[in-house]
């Protein structure tokens, strides 16, 4: 399945809008300029998943894990943009074992994740990254009083662990991001933990990774 939006770019285009608690995509592609996934709210999974765009690939705030999935990204495009907003909210995106790499051109720079809200968390994990993914990583505004867009160190997340390929080299991220080095802290991201997945993915019959 494949669901487009083929809006001209300038402005937001999305292609899937979830809000349902529970929600499972298998093998969809979805494609759009800027936002082409909105993953507003709740408990979201998806798996072997096709997702490109140009501007804020994935942005909600959704508790949402995207497993073994492809995502490009073409232009200055920042993969993620997610919108929680306090550090005891459930909510937050996770990448794990994905292909995250540039399509077409010869000026692209992509960032893994941007801040939106002052508790913004985003894992990418098990991942690889491709030679278009900023040096730097991330694109985080910090302010520890927290105002506007700002991020807050204390309550915002933007991690990497065991990620590969010529864009997860960490040496030069951006402060305000994280190496995760244990597996026992990482192993919290994945699907069983994260959004407690073993209690309903697997009655969907769609393949799924609970663990590490």
């Amino acid at each position: 399945m494949a669901i487009q939006n083929r809006g001209k770019s300038g402005g937001a285009t999305v292609a899937v809008r979830v809000q349902a608690d529970r929600s499972i995509f298998y093998n969809v592609t979805i494609e759009g300029n800027q936002a082409p996934l909105y993953a507003l709210a709740h408990r979201q999974f998806y798996r072997e998943c096709k997702i490109s765009g140009s501007t804020d690939l994935i942005l909600g705030d959704a508790a949402a894990v995207i497993q073994d999935s492809e995502i490009l990204a073409y232009g200055f495009a920042a993969v993620t943009v997610q919108g929680r907003a306090e550090r005891f909210e459930t909510t937050g995106f996770v990448l794990q074992n994905c292909t995250i790499k540039e399509i077409g051109g010869a000026r692209v720079e992509i960032v893994l994740g941007k801040q939106w809200r002052k508790g913004s968390r985003v894992v990418v994990m098990e991942s690889y990254l491709g030679e278009g993914i900023a040096a730097e990583g991330w694109k985080v505004r910090v302010s520890s009083a927290g105002g506007g867009d700002f991020a807050v160190p204390e309550k915002s997340l933007y991690a990497e662990f065991e990620n590969y390929g010529p864009g997860a080299n960490t040496s030069k991220r951006v402060r305000s991001s994280t190496v995760i080095k244990e597996r026992s802290k990482a192993v919290q991201y994945a699907p069983n933990l994260f959004i407690q997945g073993y209690s309903w993915i697997p009655q969907a019959g769609v393949p799924y990774q609970g663990g590490l």
